[in-house]
């Protein structure tokens, strides 16, 4: 048996998507008993009260923005205020529907044993590394209580706090690699990232097919460049880093490549097969934007007096999922794999895919600076002379 688990932190960064292709590719594993997920009974309460908390602000929002909009109001647009209460019902009955889907029970914490997590506190190690230590009880008692549970058994902890993954490796875990040896001799795997978890799924429960991966190796781009370069170059182009006032002067993809394929669903009877294809692409944009770091400031009339322009490459590499449903056929004993086609692209470019920037300065930019120094230097000694 696999026992999964996950925190708040990944449930709220999905947007409390309870049925997004992470669970759907889970429920094969969970319907043939090699997978069992289990959470903290304090991980269920957070997520109550985190799902709580938003639908409470979204209806606050909602409402607000109506009452303002007063056309809308008067023609029975919005004729009631959001019932509070009713979508709260509905938010909460989603969280139990899914959790009543997968079979997942919340571990309470019996077996935790108390002075092992004060112990940790006072040594401020694991989940109490952090300087808001007392915070981190909730964190250390969840870990603990899963860990408890699944005994002997591997766990793979999907987690984006930093608390979780400290207190995870206190306890003897790994943290998940390509090395898939040490994943297979660990009990205790931590991961950020559900597309790894996927991937090591499939290579320790034999679904891995290096037919199947040699197959797409070879033919993704000629298949798939065309759909997914669609898809990205729109997200490329439109994307802007956290600069002040960039423009954006041109986007390329660079590079697109596969970095695995994994059979998750096989159907026998209809000769077909579901593929979760990881990949990545590297791409990178032209910007310039005004370096005010390096501007001239006027401390008396509060305003920049100079400020260069910078020309930057920004590399950006972008991590993404892709499912493709094929039909198969066995000819002389090999995997022949025919039609595939794409069913879903998960890839969205943020600021963590940041890689690093190529900046350059107009030729002129340090004649121009200092001789604007200079100047600013001489009126502020002419001013200084003349309050004598």
């Amino acid at each position: 048996m696999i026992y999964l688990t996950f925190d708040t932190s990944y449930i709220v960064s999905t947007c409390f998507n309870f049925d997004n292709n992470f669970f759907k590719y889970l429920e094969e594993y969970i319907l043939n008993g090699t997978v069992k997920i289990v959470i903290s009974s304090i991980v269920d309460k957070e997520i109550e009260r985190h799902l709580l908390e938003q639908t409470r602000d979204s209806a606050s929002t909602i409402n607000k923005c109506a009452s303002r909009v007063r056309c809308l109001a008067n023609d029975g647009t919005f004729s009631n205020k959001l019932d509070l209460n009713f979508l709260s019902r509905i938010a909460l009955n989603k969280f139990d529907g899914f959790k009543e889907k997968f079979g997942i029970i919340a571990i309470d914490l019996n077996g935790v044993n108390a002075d092992s997590v004060f112990s940790d506190y006072f040594s401020g190690v694991g989940a109490f590394e952090s300087k808001d230590k007392k915070n981190e009880f909730p964190d250390a008692f969840a870990i603990d209580s899963i860990i408890n549970y699944s005994k002997d058994n591997k766990l793979f902890i999907l987690s984006n706090d930093n608390d979780w993954l400290s207190h995870t490796m206190l306890r003897g875990g790994v943290i998940i690699t390509d090395d898939e040896e040490v994943v297979k001799n660990s009990n205790i795997v931590f991961s950020k990232s559900h597309e790894h978890i996927l991937s090591m799924l499939a290579s320790i429960t034999g679904k891995d097919n290096e037919e199947c991966e040699s197959y797409f190796k070879a033919n993704f781009n000629s298949m798939f460049d065309n759909d997914i370069e669609k898809d990205f170059s729109e997200q490329l182009s439109s994307f802007r880093y956290s600069y002040y006032d960039i423009e954006v002067t041109n986007s390329n993809i660079l590079s697109m490549e596969l970095d695995k394929a994994l059979i998750i669903r096989k159907d026998k009877d209809a000769k077909s097969i579901v593929v979760a294809i990881l990949y990545h692409i590297e791409s990178c944009q032209d910007v310039n934007y005004r370096d005010y770091d390096n501007g001239c400031w006027d401390s008396e009339e509060k305003e920049y007096v100079f400020v260069p322009s910078v020309y930057s490459t920004i590399h950006y590499k972008t991590n993404g999922l892709l499912i493709v449903e094929a039909e198969y056929e066995y000819k002389s004993g090999k995997l022949e794999i025919n039609n595939p086609r794409i069913t879903n692209n998960e890839i969205s470019l943020t600021d963590s895919d940041y890689v690093r920037e190529e900046e350059s300065y107009p030729d002129d930019f340090d004649d121009d600076y200092y001789e604007e120094m200079k100047l600013r230097e001489l009126e502020e000694k002419e001013k200084a002379e003349g309050r004598k």
